[in-house]
This record gives C-alpha cells, sequence and structure tokens, in this order.
C-alpha cells in the first residue's frame, strides 16, 4: 500500500492542476479587488488641458513683479478662453489654464489692491500648471496587467472615462455538507448536530471575497451526485463522507462525473482522508466532516487554490515567532497545531491552542495560525522559534 503524500507533496500536485481563470470585462467598481488581466491604456491624455494646480492667479511671465488688473475668473469646469495681453486671471485649483499664460502664482504670493494684484518679482515658468498629458498621455499603460484594483485604480479609470477593465474574476465557490444528521439552525434533538462546517466555509470565501453558494445534503449518491452535477462553481467543497465508512460515497460520486483524484489521503493530522480531484471543467476539494480539519484544510489547500484562480501567489504566508508556552509532541503523523499570536514589545509570541480533538471549535476560534509538529517529534520548549502558517480566519 502507497504511503500518503507529504503536505508539501500534495500542496504541490493539486496546484499544479490549478489554473488562473479566463479574463473577464468588469466595470471598476465591480473589478475592485481583482487582478488585472490586460494593462489598461488611456483613451486621451490626462489631464486634457493644462491644469491649476492651486488656486492663484495665470499671468504671462512678463509681468512678474508688475501691478497687473484682475480681468475676470476661472474656476473649474469653465471654458478657458485666451488671456488678454497686460492683465492676470484669477484661477482656481483644478480650472483649464487660458491659452497665452505661462505661469500661476499662487494667491498667497501677491498683495491685492482693489481690482488690481501685484505679481512676485520672479516666476518659474510653468509654476503650479500641470501640462496636458502632464499625468498620462494618450495610450499609455496607466494599470498594469497583474496589479490589485484598488480604489485609486478605480479612480485612474474614472478619471481616463474607462468604463470597463479585464480582470481576473473571482471564482464560484458551491459547498455541499452531507449528512442526515446536520441541522442548519434551530433546536436539535437527539443524535442531531448544527452544521458549523457550511456557515465557516462560507465565512472564509467571503474573507477572501470570494462568493458562495451553500448546499446540505444526506448522505446519498443520488442526492450529492444531483448536487454536485447542478453547481454552477468553478470550484465545489464537500464536507464528510470522504473517508472509508459505509456512507462515505463523496470519492464515487466524483469519480462518476468524470473527476479524477489528484491527491487522495494526506500525511496529516488533522484531515488525514482529504480528496482533491479536477475534472469535467471544475475543481473539487472533499474534506472531512471535523470542522478544525475543515479549517486547516482550506487554509493549506483551498484558499492557495483560489488564489491562484485568482491571478495571486498562492501562499499561504508564513512568519516566526517565539512559542509562549509548551508546543505538544506527535506521534505517528504531522499535526499541525492551531496557535494564538501576539505581538510584545516587538516580538511575535505564539500560544499554542491544542484542540480537544479535532471536532472541536470553541479552543481553535482564537487561533491565527498554524504551527507544524513533525511526526514523533518530542514537546517543543518555551522560548523556541517556530514557523507560524498563517490562516484566513
Amino acid at each position: 500500500m502507497m504511503s500518503a503524500p507529504s503536505v508539501a507533496e500534495a500542496a504541490t500536485a493539486w496546484l499544479a492542476v490549478v489554473a488562473p481563470l479566463c479574463g473577464m470585462r468588469l466595470t471598476p467598481s465591480e473589478a475592485l479587488g481583482c487582478v488585472l488581466a490586460a494593462d489598461a491604456v488611456a483613451p486621451h491624455d490626462l489631464p486634457p488641458f493644462p491644469r491649476a494646480m492651486m488656486d492663484g492667479y495665470a499671468i504671462r511671465l512678463a509681468d512678474a513683479g508688475q501691478l497687473r488688473s484682475i480681468a475676470g475668473a476661472i474656476h473649474a469646469g469653465d471654458e478657458p478662453g485666451a488671456l488678454p495681453d497686460g492683465v492676470v486671471l484669477a484661477i482656481m485649483t483644478g480650472a483649464a489654464v487660458p491659452m497665452g499664460a505661462e505661469a500661476v502664482v499662487q494667491r498667497e504670493h501677491c498683495t491685492t489692491e482693489a481690482a488690481h494684484v501685484r505679481l512676485p518679482e520672479r516666476v518659474r515658468p510653468h509654476a503650479n500648471v500641470v501640462p496636458r498629458g502632464g499625468e498620462a498621455l494618450a495610450g499609455a499603460t496607466v494599470l498594469r496587467a497583474g496589479q490589485e484594483v484598488t480604489a485609486m485604480a478605480v479612480a485612474v479609470a474614472a478619471a481616463l472615462g474607462i468604463e470597463q477593465l479585464t480582470v481576473l474574476p473571482r471564482p464560484r465557490v458551491t459547498i455541499i455538507t452531507t449528512g442526515a444528521e446536520l441541522r442548519q439552525g434551530g433546536a436539535i434533538a437527539g443524535g442531531a448536530i448544527r452544521d458549523s462546517n457550511g456557515p465557516m466555509l462560507a465565512a472564509l470565501c467571503t474573507a477572501m471575497g470570494v462568493p458562495s453558494t451553500r448546499l446540505s445534503v444526506a448522505d446519498d449518491p443520488v442526492a450529492i451526485r444531483s448536487a454536485v452535477a447542478s453547481a454552477e462553481a468553478e470550484l465545489v467543497i464537500l464536507t464528510g463522507g470522504v473517508s472509508a465508512g459505509d456512507k462515505d460515497f463523496v470519492p464515487g460520486v466524483l469519480t462518476g462525473l468524470g473527476m479524477t483524484a489528484v491527491v487522495s489521503g494526506v500525511d496529516q493530522k488533522p484531515g488525514k482522508p482529504l480528496l482533491l480531484a479536477a475534472g469535467a471543467g471544475r475543481l473539487a476539494a472533499a474534506l472531512p466532516g471535523n470542522p478544525l480539519a475543515v479549517h486547516w484544510c482550506f487554509t493549506r489547500y483551498v484558499a492557495p487554490a483560489l488564489r491562484v484562480m485568482m491571478g495571486r501567489e498562492p501562499g499561504p504566508a508564513t512568519q516566526r515567532g517565539v512559542l509562549e508556552s509548551i508546543l505538544p509532541g506527535s506521534k505517528d503523523r504531522p499535526w499541525f497545531v492551531p496557535v494564538g499570536l501576539r505581538r510584545d514589545r516587538g516580538r511575535l509570541l505564539v500560544r499554542p491552542l491544542p484542540p480537544v480533538s479535532s471536532g472541536d471549535v470553541v479552543s481553535p476560534a482564537h487561533a491565527a495560525g498554524y504551527v507544524a509538529v513533525a511526526a514523533g517529534a518530542a514537546p517543543t520548549a518555551s522560548g523556541a522559534e517556530v514557523e507560524v502558517i498563517a490562516c484566513n480566519g
């Protein structure tokens, strides 16, 4: 019997079948948070006219040091016209500079006398004027492929009248929890269990900006097949029904739908019976039913796949910290222990939060990451430095 792959081997095999989604054109506001799949090009010069950088007076350089009459004012949005000889025009920030003007002099640097203004002796050519195309010339790349669409990028698109951006869209995710014992909230009795995996997975997706749809079905191959087949999603996440019990139908259902297992079982605790599959134009991550196993498997395998689909680095991110209490050892396989984090005088302190079991959600609710404990490792003393694998939430 072949041994299960390590976490690193499983992650490498899984990400080898994951690719960025095809580019899609969205409005800039819809594209917020997405990664650009193509450059955005300026359709015209920005600004489209010489623009005053501050309130002041539009002048000719020859009038420096002189007392000149104020012949009018130009506000933002006004047609600028031309500057007559021998006078100045008051001008406001953002207004178009009139033809013939060679600089804008700040109001604070001038002395006003009734309807006249005395200009400073020295004025630098083009002072306080953004030339036409000073920010971007027509045809210039203003946003580059691979760049995230931020609020400022939305402002760039708005300033240039760019109505659509080509981005890598957010993947669609369908979350299917399996088990006749699950209840969607409300009162429970007997051996019923409230479904915590579905809400947790939906929250993890939301934290990544990824939309998801939730379903819950019984341990029935027909119901599971129908739910997976009808899912309008690039990634289907299932929980439960993935091990070797008499009601674990998920592996057979995925195979029957034309999907091939990329990873089937991983040398890890929690989440050994993980199944990752691809085929029929989608990906499937079949996670064990225990909540902590679901959380760890999402952190290490599902979240990286979603990031790749969105054109980002897969992660997960890691950082080093110092144990502030003993990290337990492990026996037969690598154990990923949830940990809390806090900073003290510049140091990252790591507090192990070992659960009662992989079904425990209360203690791990305070976790900000995981620390790997090698198989056969003895406990690690407080004060030792460890690497922390960040989790999404």
